[in-house]
């Protein structure tokens, strides 16, 4: 599929920075130029917060509404109070990945 900008916005992920999974399905993606409404807000705060998108943002690009209460619930899990550290958490999130063949 190509965006109105010429793009495509889909994208099989089997290398690079996401999955190392060539069994990953093909996931339609908006381009932040493609964005509107919530999703170009989602998408512009990551960009401001991280000067990039991540993949895991893109992959979620199709429902906006999940996406940001996918954010909500990281931001749950990694930064509000819990009994175990910081640096617990991102070791747990760093050994799923691993696990999940995925780069974190």
């Amino acid at each position: 599929m190509i965006s109105p900008h010429g793009r495509t916005s889909h994208l099989l992920i089997t290398d690079g920075p996401g999955c190392q999974n060539p069994t990953m399905p093909h996931v339609e993606r908006i381009h932040p130029d493609d964005a509107e409404g919530l999703l170009k807000q989602i998408y512009d705060q990551r960009i401001g917060r991280a000067g990039r998108l991540w993949e895991i943002v893109t992959v979620q690009g199709q429902n906006p509404e999940s996406l940001r209460e996918s954010m909500r619930l990281y931001g749950q899990v990694m930064f509000a109070a819990s009994p175990l550290t910081r640096a617990q958490r991102e070791m747990i999130a760093v050994v799923t990945s691993k696990t999940n063949g995925c780069h974190y």
